[in-house]
């Protein structure tokens, strides 16, 4: 099933954890409503700025599978509301700053994920909070920074 032009349902359920423990990952209506919609407002738009395929690392995933991969409580991919991405022949660092600060995308949240994927999340439940992060890592823990201008590529190693 076409989520949108360049995007389908089953690059967005797809899931070696789930494949490998024998968990469900199928989304409700509204989950593939809320997917159609990241994908139309985010996900084509840097497509078409970046001419090349964006790659859907992490989708959708359903509360078993948010939970076998650590995923926080409140994750939006739960929701079909967030995407972990990354764009073929594009570093982390200039997918991030082209949608955090040059796109005028409306998002939810972006988040640098230690320089292996971008996370973006959109939602119409809610006025989207425009929210740009920086995971890292203290004391074995994943923290999160605000981010209020873009990262220079020296700065996320």
């Amino acid at each position: 099933m076409k989520l949108s032009p360049h995007f389908t349902l089953a690059e967005f359920t797809r899931s070696e954890t789930a494949a490998r423990r024998g968990l469900p990952n199928q989304p409700g209506n509204l989950h593939i409503s809320r997917m159609r919609a990241l994908c139309v407002q985010i996900l084509e738009p840097v497509r078409e700025h970046f001419s090349v395929p964006v790659t859907v690392i992490s989708g959708y995933r359903s509360q078993q599978v948010n939970r076998a991969v650590g995923g926080s409580q409140t994750s939006q991919h739960m929701q079909g509301e967030a995407a972990d991405v990354t764009v073929w022949g594009y570093g982390v660092a200039d997918v991030y700053n082209w949608i955090a600060f040059y796109s005028g995308l409306d998002y939810d949240q972006i988040i640098h994920e230690f320089g292996s994927w971008v996370h973006v999340s959109f939602t119409e439940r809610r006025p989207n909070r425009n929210m740009a992060l920086r995971a890292y890592r203290h004391n074995g823990t994943t923290r999160y920074a605000r981010v209020y201008e873009p990262l220079d590529r020296d700065d996320i190693a």
